[in-house]
């Protein structure tokens, strides 16, 4: 997991600063990765600039999601929790697959929760209403990597991630199959849902089930046959 100590030390004299201006002049994933690189000392990355910034907190003040991740890999020591969450949080809204998997490779966890509640899972499945294969994979990627406690967790309001995918596919209630197949999984997890949702989500555990016992017993007959 990233050190959550803050950063933000005095810049001593002759400070090597060119990560810092990289990122506040809004340069490129790879025009910031070049000043990495080329930087005089390893702690160029956590550096504070001219403004009392580290990188890190130039690329979340500029919502550069991609300039955050780029920054966790190489080194620059989060601020606190909210850091990896919003680093996590751009990767979900983006479906920047890629990205998400290298803040997992650096040792962030998609179990932990926010001061509200909310798990990266939760903030998925705000985004499975699309039709959308990137945001879809995340989605996907966040669910496999979720422990059994996050996949039934429920925020501060009671709110648990079948909530939100309901909220989410409300409109005209179209559900893709890899939507209809994750509900499922999070309710066999667990997943505790609303009371005015239920209405919605008992039919499609139902069908569910109704499906697969029509695939088992088509399989069965196979057999016998053959």
């Amino acid at each position: 997991m990233f050190s959550s100590a803050a950063a933000g030390a005095g810049a001593p004299s002759g400070a090597d600063n060119r990560v810092y201006h990289a990122v506040a002049a809004g340069g490129s994933a790879e025009e910031v990765l070049r000043a990495i690189q080329r930087s005089r000392s390893s702690a160029a990355v956590n550096q504070v600039g001219p403004h009392g910034r580290t990188p890190l907190q130039a690329a979340r003040r500029m919502g550069r999601g991609d300039l955050l991740v780029l920054l966790l890999e190489n080194g620059a020591v989060a601020d606190g929790d909210r850091d990896w969450h919003y680093a996590v949080d751009w990767c979900v809204e983006k479906g920047d697959l890629e990205g998400l998997r290298r803040l997992i490779e650096c040792g962030v966890s998609v179990d932990t929760a926010d001061a509200q509640g909310w798990t990266p899972l939760m903030h998925a499945c705000c985004f499975s209403g699309g039709d959308t294969p990137s945001r879809r994979d995340v989605t996907l990627e966040i669910f496999r990597r979720s422990s059994a406690e996050t996949r039934r967790a429920v925020n501060v309001s009671g709110e648990s991630a079948v909530d939100f995918i309901i909220l989410v596919c409300h409109g005209g209630w179209h559900l893709l199959p890899w939507i209809t197949q994750l509900i499922v999984e999070l309710l066999a997890a667990g997943a505790p849902v609303q009371p005015h949702h239920r209405a919605r989500v008992l039919p499609i555990a139902a069908a569910h089930a109704a499906r697969r016992d029509a695939e088992l017993a088509a399989c069965q007959a196979m057999a016998h046959d053959s």
